[in-house]
């Protein structure tokens, strides 16, 4: 489990990458998660050049920017 969670997580960071300024928390782990289950099921589309379908539908359903953190120590 703990190799597919890597996998998915690196997957998710490529698919970011090449769009400047897109932080890879926004893509969203159980998006990728179902993607990657509904390709094994169907077995079409797996191994494609480029970010394939997983970068595709990670990147369309981005979680909104996070704040910057913000410390109240002085």
């Amino acid at each position: 489990m703990l190799t597919l969670y890597q996998l998915l997580r690196r997957t998710m960071v490529e698919a970011a990458e090449p769009r400047p300024g897109t932080d890879p928390d926004r893509c969203g782990f159980i998006i990728a998660l179902q993607t990657t289950r509904d390709l094994l099921v169907i077995a079409k589309g797996v191994f494609e050049q480029g970010i394939g379908k997983i970068g595709r539908r990670v990147l369309s359903t981005l979680s909104p920017a996070r704040r910057s953190p913000v410390s109240t120590a002085r």
